[in-house]
């Protein structure tokens, strides 16, 4: 079998955008291939302008458009049947030297493998695909990530449900056995459709975060002026019909998530939890505030239509649990944070899950909880990783900290500290991050107390218009994450920020304790949260001095934190939630 594969385009007018892209193919592909263009009735000068350019033999020119799924498998019936397939949209620009390369490894990296696709982004550096998804109550294929501004989301290898065919790499052993695309389409769905059908002949959908081409999404419908909704619905039924006895009947019975808490980092988690059980085809149902992270289709999908099982997973701090004890049976308490009187407020539960060892063994002493057991609280691992770019490009030492309203005491203490370690000529400043309006008293008093400091560079900000999936490049930027005392039994944005490669100087507590070691820790052995303000003073202005000095080892430290928090996912947890949720439901 050749592995010079056949690139076939499907042009409908749009003449300089497949000038664009014939172009940047010709100046980027060094291995062996063939190009086939297919035109769909252009009435603009494409036909001409390919004429001159490629052998009759290379290309077929309809009158009228005949639709992308019948030019698509013209083109694969013209090319070579020994070799491997490319679909490539002419909207697409090749900017990378070795992107052939690239998913022609990727495919034959693995037996399993039968098509593989990449990122992509538009001229406004927005991520368009990052691989999709089916929402099993609408039917409805979603681009994950799609319209993001690209902050380095998506960039590791994984298997997906599916790939826009706008740069689809196929391999010959899947058109041999489930044939090209399904005639039943005229254009959309058909590259979900035939995903579909490769997968269920034993094939993945490969998405290779490592490369990213860029896109102008659905130009040939804008050009043309089609109508895209009217397309894309009719397509969508087609699928529908196809597909929704066959796609539900392989989730197995889940379990349904009630977040009891209007906590933003929990919310932003749970709803990765949503969607990693769905990659794992568990049905998950969801309650709880209004959905503000990427996947909301899903996580609103199951909202509006829970699709879980018999068993409710019930998250949040213990002061929160106590009104949805006995409502659903069974039930598990998911207890983010401490536990002060926790005989009474969970024993209706059965099962409680702790994501800190220390308060296991603490309520396991207690006597009086039922099963008690260790669920790691982990980080959303196609944002917050390593790999994330570091946009900010000074030498100074930037240290960042990220204040809520019960951070007031620690604020006020954080930038008198700062102001006192730091006077203006040094290298070094502070950024504060305060929550929205809801707190503009505590905002309006600390922009007071700054204005009133002469010595530090403190820089105040507010966090509340931060897209949740900027996250990642927020942290990166800094050189150092100062986490505060009340984060301490919810220390997520220390681990997200540990994710990122970004250090950390945090107090001493037995949770954070859990979760770094000696390089990712900034010398928390120092600032102990059960010593006042006042006197923790001294031990800040010492790690501040001690972190400053080290500015060389940053990266390393860095390095050191991304590589243990990589273990902390919740793609890597899920196989352990779902065999609880199932030990609960046997019982």
């Amino acid at each position: 079998m050749s592995h010079s594969p056949s690139i076939i385009i499907v042009t409908w007018n749009g003449l300089e955008a497949t000038k664009r892209c014939l172009a940047s193919l010709e100046a980027n592909t060094s291995i062996a291939h063939r190009v086939i263009v297919v035109d769909n009735g252009s009435e603009d000068g494409t036909c001409e302008w390919i004429r001159q350019r490629l052998s009759p033999s290379d290309t077929i020119f309809f009158e009228t458009n005949t639709g992308y799924r019948h030019a698509v498998n013209a083109g694969i019936a013209l090319a070579s049947q020994d070799a491997d397939v490319v679909l490539l949209n002419n909207d697409v620009t090749i900017t990378s030297s070795d992107w052939l390369e690239r998913l022609r490894d990727a495919a034959y990296s693995s037996v399993e493998v039968g098509l593989v696709g990449c990122r992509l982004i538009d001229g406004e550096r927005r991520l368009n695909h990052a691989g999709g998804y089916v929402v099993p109550e609408s039917m409805q294929g979603e681009l994950i990530a799609g319209r993001e501004l690209d902050v380095g989301q998506f960039t590791r290898k994984r298997v997906v449900e599916y790939c826009t065919a706008a740069v689809l790499y196929v391999k010959r052993d899947v058109l041999a056995t489930i044939g090209s695309l399904d005639d039943h389409y005229f254009s959309y769905y058909e590259d979900t459709d035939f995903a579909f059908m490769a997968a269920r002949s034993g094939f993945t959908s490969l998405f290779l975060g490592e490369l990213t081409l860029r896109h102008e999404h659905n130009l040939s419908s804008k050009v043309n002026r089609a109508p895209l909704s009217a397309m894309i619905a009719e397509s969508q039924g087609v699928f529908a019909a196809r597909w929704r006895g066959r796609l539900n009947r392989e989730f197995r019975t889940g379990l349904t998530i009630r977040c009891c808490t209007s906590d933003m980092l929990i919310r932003r988690a749970l709803e990765d939890v949503v969607f990693v059980l769905h990659e794992s085809r568990v049905a998950a149902g969801y309650s709880g505030p209004e959905t503000i992270g990427p996947r909301w289709p899903l996580v609103d999908a199951a909202r509006e239509r829970p699709r879980g099982g018999d068993v409710t997973v019930c998250v949040g701090p213990e002061s929160t649990l106590d009104d949805h004890r006995f409502d659903a049976a069974p039930s598990i308490a998911f207890v983010l944070g401490e536990c002060v009187d926790s005989g009474d407020v969970l024993s209706g539960f059965d099962q409680i899950w702790t994501p800190w060892h220390t308060t296991a063994e603490a309520l396991e002493q207690l006597g009086r909880c039922p099963d008690v057991r260790y669920v790691p609280w982990a980080v959303d691992g196609d944002y917050f990783h390593s790999r994330v770019p570091k946009l900010r490009k000074t030498s100074d030492t930037m240290y960042l900290a990220v204040f809520d309203a019960e951070d007031e005491t620690a604020a006020v203490e954080l930038v008198d500290t700062f102001d006192a370690a730091f006077d203006r000529s040094e290298a070094a400043f502070l950024l504060c991050l305060l929550s929205g309006p809801a707190y503009s008293d505590f905002r309006d008093r600390l922009i007071r107390r700054v204005a009133e400091l002469g010595g530090g560079r403190i820089v105040l900000g507010s966090h509340e218009y931060i897209p949740n999936y900027q996250w990642p490049a927020v942290y990166k930027a800094c050189d150092v994450f100062i986490s505060m005392p009340s984060q301490q039994w919810h220390p997520q944005r220390a681990m997200e920020s540990m994710a990122v490669g970004v250090p950390i100087i945090a107090p001493d507590a037995d949770t954070l304790a859990e979760i770094v070691d000696d390089d990712a820790f900034l010398y928390a052995e120092s600032w102990d949260t059960e010593v006042e303000w006042p006197s923790m003073r001294g031990a800040l202005v010492d790690a501040l001095y001690q972190s400053f000095d080290v500015r060389s080892e940053f990266d390393e430290r860095g390095a050191a934190a991304a590589r243990r928090m990589s273990k902390r996912t919740w793609r890597g947890n899920i196989d352990r939630i779902i065999a609880l949720v199932e030990e609960v439901r046997n019982e």
